[in-house]
């Protein structure tokens, strides 16, 4: 009987890498040779069970071929290195150890495998938004949402494997806690239920995601409870670093208006006629209540974005119009994002710039996919109906679009550096479109469009600065001093480029002049020219306007306004003790994922982790 024919070949060297396996703990730290003859010894013991032979007379050497022959047969993994093929010398013998890839496995944690099936499923629920708009994902953005998934996925069998040898568990009340935590988020069953319906998700897969999350929180409590405590001094520490910013409501009024449109760039004439036809509005309405207000906006307004809301704006703030010199937007206008400008004068002082963020300007649109039998009669006449009528209404009835009909066609915000499902065809004529304006029929991929062009964005920047002032008529020795200062300030960034981002707040809030210096020269969000929203005079009026009478008519960018207010709220600073406890829920969840961070990296560099797959 011949002793080791292709397929027993094969057979053995399968049960054997189980049987080595299961118990690879037991030999981890003896010597390659030395677990080498044991496996040869195994793969006699394996032989003599399946052909009745005694195979122990058959000499490590043969033996030894025989399983390097096998281990060129069967597909292995590069786990580290060009070949997973380790040859040992000793006694002028040469015997081969082949690492075989476990069948449906994507990687492995001290022993544990972790499934090509789960590391799929977190990756599609990464994907998902781009499925579910049927857009191809950015090729950037595959290897991301990969190697993210793959990490996620090692990072919680090291938890768990730390949660096991350490015999920590959940009580069946303190699962119960959580997950009562977790709903409790959401405004009632009905919403937690859409949650699930529009994430795809099990209620099931929800509350062991919640359970894991708080078995961490008890594990990072039970390690070191006492680094997680936070003190009444932190809190009133972080409550006065905060308080302007998180605790302070600003003085707030809500109003509704009716405008007589009439373009900044129109002549004295045109802005005349307009004026006259605004008070003739204001005579007709100064007596209305609100209900009466609000049904005459939807008739005349041409402020399209609100005129069928009746003209309501909601509460908003005193801002006042964030204008700059032409030489700080001009600094701002050729900068890209992440660079500090060269000392940059205006009439305040001297400034150093740094660019946050910038996004390019965009429209927000509602359209109606037309039906494909649509006649062009049947377009123009529905067009028509657009321009006076609900489009949110008209949209749920007559758009085919599924995604977007049941939230009266609206699309978002549309700029020109994403794709769109639509085509960059459909993108570009949105772009063109001025607020309010109704375009189409609009030819996509998908067939013929109405589009509304419910908000029109400008060009839109946030940027810190470091200013250090000049009295309105400076010297030539304080321009000089200035110079002098802003000047090294500049040259500590330029020499630290790594880390000038954080050094610039820290620099800010040291040497800047300016009332924005306590959180680190941040100017907020902002367009060149203004915020083109509200004005100031619009502000400004609305504020002093009395409750429930009609106010007008006031001149801004747009046009003619007639002015509604509606309620007034006071400002008001939230006292220390009323915030006490959310601070503190803050602070300890800041230190929670300080400490899980620092466990997982710790997990990480202990543990012995392969990864079978090359993203």
């Amino acid at each position: 009987m011949t002793l080791l024919n292709k397929r027993e070949d094969i057979m053995t060297i399968k049960i054997c890498e189980n049987m080595r396996e299961t118990h690879r703990d037991q030999f981890k730290k003896k010597n390659v040779l030395c677990a080498s003859l044991l496996w040869v010894s195994l793969l006699s013991l394996c032989l003599s069970s399946l052909s009745g032979c005694n195979l122990l007379a058959g000499g490590v050497d043969s033996e030894g071929d025989k399983v390097g022959q096998s281990d060129q047969e069967l597909k292995t993994t590069d786990l580290t290195s060009d070949s997973n093929v380790t040859n040992v010398k000793g006694d002028n013998k040469t015997i081969a150890k082949a690492e075989l890839t476990p069948e449906g496995a994507i990687a492995q944690v001290n022993g544990t495998l972790i499934s090509k099936e789960s590391f799929e499923q977190l990756f599609e629920e990464r994907a998902r938004v781009y499925r579910l708009q049927k857009r191809p994902i950015p090729p950037r953005l595959i290897k991301t949402y990969k190697t993210s998934a793959l990490q996620k996925l090692i990072d919680q069998t090291l938890l768990q494997q730390y949660f096991d040898q350490n015999n920590i568990v959940l009580t069946t009340e303190e699962q119960e806690a959580a997950y009562q935590t977790y709903k409790d988020r959401f405004r009632g069953e009905k919403s937690f239920q859409r949650f699930l319906k529009r994430s795809d998700k099990s209620e099931q897969s929800v509350k062991e995601q919640v359970y894991f999350d708080a078995l961490v929180d008890k594990a990072l409590f039970s390690f070191d409870p006492d680094s997680l405590k936070v003190n009444d001094e932190e809190l009133k520490k972080y409550y006065e670093q905060y308080r302007e910013k998180k605790y302070v409501e600003p003085a707030q009024v809500r109003v509704s208006h009716l405008l007589v449109a009439a373009s900044k760039n129109a002549g004295k004439s045109t802005i005349g006629k307009q004026k006259r036809v605004a008070k003739k509005l204001y005579r007709a309405t100064k007596k209305m209540n609100a209900q009466e207000f609000a049904q005459e906006v939807q008739k005349k307004s041409e402020d399209f974005s609100t005129r069928m809301r009746g003209g309501d704006l909601g509460y908003f703030e005193r801002r006042g119009n964030l204008k700059f010199n032409k030489e700080f937007e001009k600094a701002l206008a050729n900068m890209k994002v992440g660079e500090i400008s060269k000392p940059v004068l205006t009439p305040l002082g001297y400034h150093l710039i740094r660019l946050v963020d910038r996004q390019p300007p965009q429209v927000r649109v509602s359209h109606i996919l037309l039906k494909k039998e649509i006649t062009d009669k049947e377009i123009t006449a529905l067009k028509k109906r657009a321009q006076v009528e609900d489009f949110y209404q008209l949209a749920k009835e007559f758009s085919t679009d599924e995604m977007t009909r049941i939230r009266g066609g609206d699309l978002g915000f549309i700029h020109d550096k994403n794709p769109h499902r639509f085509g960059d065809g459909f993108k570009r004529a949105c772009l063109k479109g001025e607020s309010g304006e109704v375009l189409g029929p609009i030819t996509s991929v998908k067939g013929q469009h109405l589009v509304l062009i419910t908000q029109r964005r400008s060009e839109r920047f946030r940027a810190s600065h470091i200013l250090i002032k000049l009295p309105k008529r400076p010297k030539r020795s304080q321009k000089k001093e200035a110079l002098a200062k802003i000047t090294k300030i500049h040259e500590e960034l330029v020499k630290n480029k790594r880390t000038a981002n954080s050094l610039f707040v820290r620099l800010a809030k040291k040497h800047s002049e300016d009332t924005t210096k306590d959180r680190g020269g941040d100017l907020g969000a902002f367009y060149l020219g203004g915020e083109p929203k509200i004005s100031a005079t619009f502000e400004e009026a609305a504020f002093k306007a009395s409750l429930g009478k009609v106010t007008g008519p006031v001149l801004s960018p747009f046009g003619w306004h007639l002015i509604f207010a509606h309620d007034r709220k006071s400002r008001r600073e939230r006292a220390f003790e009323e915030v006490k406890v959310e601070i503190s829920g803050q602070l300890r969840d800041k230190r929670l994922r300080r400490a899980k961070s620092t466990l997982i990296k710790d997990l990480r560099r202990r543990g012995e982790i392969k990864r079978f797959i090359k993203l």
